[in-house]
C-alpha cells in the first residue's frame, strides 16, 4: 500500500493545482472596487473555466480517493464536480445558496477529515490545512442557513480563500506520500 501512495501522490497534487487555479481565478476576476467587471467582461467564459478547474480537482480526488481507499477523497471529488455542474448549467440563471452550500460542506468536511486524520508525521502544522477546512465548513453551514451575509466581493474572497486552504490541504497529503 505505501508503494501505491508513493507511486500515485499526483492525483491529491492535481486536485491542489486546480483548486489552487480556481482560487487564483476567482480572485483575479473582480475589479479593484470589489464589482464584478473583469468577470462581466470574461463573461460566461471564466464561469466555464472556473467550472473546468472545479471538474479536474474533482477527477483527481476521486481518483486519489481509489487508489488510497478513501471515501472521503471520493466523495470530496464527487461533491467538486457537483459542483462543476453547477458551473457549466446554471451559471446564467439563479440559484439559491443553499445546495451550492451542501457541496462546499461535503467538500470541506470530507477534506479537514482526510487531512487531520492522515498518517505521518503529526506535527500540528501539518494538520492546520485540515483544521482550516473543518473551519469552513462551519461557516459555509452559517451561510448557507443565512446567519451570516456576505456582500458579493466577500463571498468571491471567502471562496477563493476556502479553495486556496483546500488546495494546501491537498498538497500536503500528496506531500505526505511522497
Amino acid at each position: 500500500m505505501t508503494s501505491t501512495l508513493a507511486r500515485d501522490w499526483w492525483l491529491p497534487a492535481l486536485c491542489g493545482l486546480f483548486s489552487a487555479a480556481y482560487a487564483v481565478t476567482n480572485l483575479i476576476g473582480q475589479s479593484e472596487d470589489g464589482s464584478l467587471g473583469v468577470r462581466e467582461f470574461l463573461g460566461h467564459g471564466t464561469v466555464v473555466l472556473l467550472g473546468q478547474f472545479a471538474l479536474v480537482a474533482g477527477l483527481a480526488s476521486i481518483g486519489a480517493g481509489i487508489v488510497r481507499r478513501s471515501w472521503l477523497l471520493a466523495l470530496n471529488g464527487a461533491a467538486l464536480i457537483g459542483y462543476a455542474w453547477i458551473h457549466f448549467f446554471w451559471s446564467r440563471g439563479s440559484l439559491r445558496f443553499a445546495p451550492v452550500a451542501v457541496l462546499f460542506v461535503v467538500m470541506a468536511i470530507s477534506v479537514g477529515i482526510v487531512e487531520v486524520a492522515a498518517p505521518g508525521p503529526h506535527r500540528w502544522i501539518l494538520k492546520l490545512p485540515g483544521i482550516a477546512c473543518l473551519g469552513y465548513a462551519l461557516g459555509f453551514v452559517l451561510l448557507g442557513l443565512q446567519w451570516i451575509r456576505l456582500e458579493p466581493v466577500w463571498f468571491l474572497v471567502w471562496i477563493s480563500s476556502y479553495f486556496a486552504f483546500s488546495a494546501l490541504s491537498m498538497l500536503v497529503l500528496a506531500g505526505r506520500a511522497v
